[in-house]
C-alpha cells in the first residue's frame, strides 16, 4: 500500500515509512506556505486596488475643488468688475450732482472723478460732512430751512432726476439723510 505513495512522491521503493511520512509532511508544509503566499498576494492586490480607488477618489475631489476654486475666482472677478463699474457710475453721478448743485465747477469735474477714484470711501464721506457743516452754518446764521444742497430749486433738478425715487440709497449717500 505504501508503494504507490512512494511512487507518487518520487521516492525509491526502499524508502522507509518514516521517510515517507517526512516527505508527506514537507509537501504539506510547502503547500501550506504556498497557500499563505497566495492569500498574502490576494490581500496585497486587494489593498492595492483599494489604494487606487482611494487615490482616484482623492484626485476626483481635488479636481472638483480646483474647479470650484476656479469658479469662485471667476465669480469674484466678475463681482469685482460689476463693483468697479457700479463705483464708476456712482462717482460719475456724485460729481454730476455736485456740478448740478453748484458745489463744484465743471472745470473741476475730472479732478473730482480722479480724487474719488483714488479714495471713494473717505472722499464721499467728507463730501457728506461738508454738506452737514453747510446745514449747521445755515441754522446758526438764522436760516431755518432744512435744505440739503440738491434737494430743492431749479438748480437741483438734474441731480434729483439722476438719482430720484428709484434710487433712494444714492439720495442717502449724497445727502446723508434717511429718506
Amino acid at each position: 500500500m505504501n508503494e504507490w505513495l512512494k511512487q507518487l512522491f518520487g521516492m525509491a521503493n526502499e524508502a522507509t515509512e518514516e521517510q515517507l511520512k517526512e516527505k508527506i509532511t514537507n509537501v504539506k508544509k510547502t503547500a501550506d506556505e504556498k497557500d499563505e503566499a497566495v492569500k498574502a498576494l490576494a490581500n496585497e492586490t486587494l489593498a492595492k486596488k483599494s489604494a487606487e480607488t482611494s487615490l482616484q477618489a482623492a484626485n476626483s475631489a481635488k479636481s472638483a475643488a480646483e474647479t470650484e476654486l476656479a469658479n469662485e475666482k471667476k465669480a469674484k472677478e466678475e463681482a469685482e468688475k460689476v463693483f468697479s463699474n457700479e463705483r464708476k457710475e456712482r462717482i460719475e453721478l456724485l460729481v454730476n450732482c455736485a456740478i448740478a448743485d453748484g458745489r463744484i465747477t465743471p472745470a473741476d469735474k475730472q479732478k473730482w472723478v480722479s480724487s474719488l477714484n483714488d479714495d471713494f470711501e473717505t472722499k464721499s464721506a467728507c463730501q457728506r460732512a461738508e454738506k452737514f457743516e453747510d446745514i449747521i452754518r445755515n441754522r446758526r446764521s438764522g436760516n431755518t430751512q432744512q435744505q440739503h444742497p440738491g434737494q430743492a430749486g431749479a438748480d437741483s433738478q438734474p441731480c434729483q432726476r439722476a438719482y430720484g425715487k428709484d434710487r433712494p440709497e444714492l439720495s442717502r449717500l449724497l445727502h446723508g439723510s434717511q429718506k
